[in-house]
């Protein structure tokens, strides 16, 4: 997120960056889990206090929730780039991309992280359904809804 905000600042741009997140971490990350746990059960203040000492809390606004409620939290914002790195499952990743899908601005470019086994296979799965191609760089995909 820090490393995003920097960039946005240096553009000199009006732009947003929503961070969805639970801060809670992820049952599947014990070094996750360990963090939380060290905060007292949310990672939260950490990473907001990092956002105050670096003077980003005019880019950045957080969004604390799940990220398929904060998809409905959010569906009056029609997005330009949407980045998802979180639950990597089959069920939730595809009801994921197709919830941020409908967020995006035609035109608008959605991408992820960890594009290996099987969030590789459920992003051409749903990649398929929806008729766009997918190109990958390292371990990250990237897509750009037609206009």
């Amino acid at each position: 997120t820090t490393y995003l905000a920097e960039l946005i600042r240096g553009s000199g741009k009006k732009i947003t960056l929503y961070a969805v997140d639970t801060w809670q971490g992820q049952d599947d990350c014990e070094f996750h889990l360990d963090e939380v746990k060290k905060h007292g059960g949310s990672i939260f203040l950490p990473f907001w206090n990092n956002i105050i000492k670096l003077g980003l809390t005019d880019i950045v606004v957080p969004v604390r929730n799940d990220s398929l409620k904060a998809a409905f939290e959010l569906k009056d914002i029609q997005f330009d780039f949407i980045f998802l790195d979180g639950d990597h499952r089959r069920e939730h990743l595809s009801r994921e991309i197709d919830a941020y899908w409908n967020l995006l601005k035609n035109g608008g470019t959605i991408g992820g992280h960890d594009f290996e086994k099987e969030v590789e296979q459920t992003v051409h799965a749903w990649a398929a359904g929806v008729k766009t191609g997918i190109a990958k760089n390292g371990t990250s995909w990237i897509t750009t809804k037609s206009k």
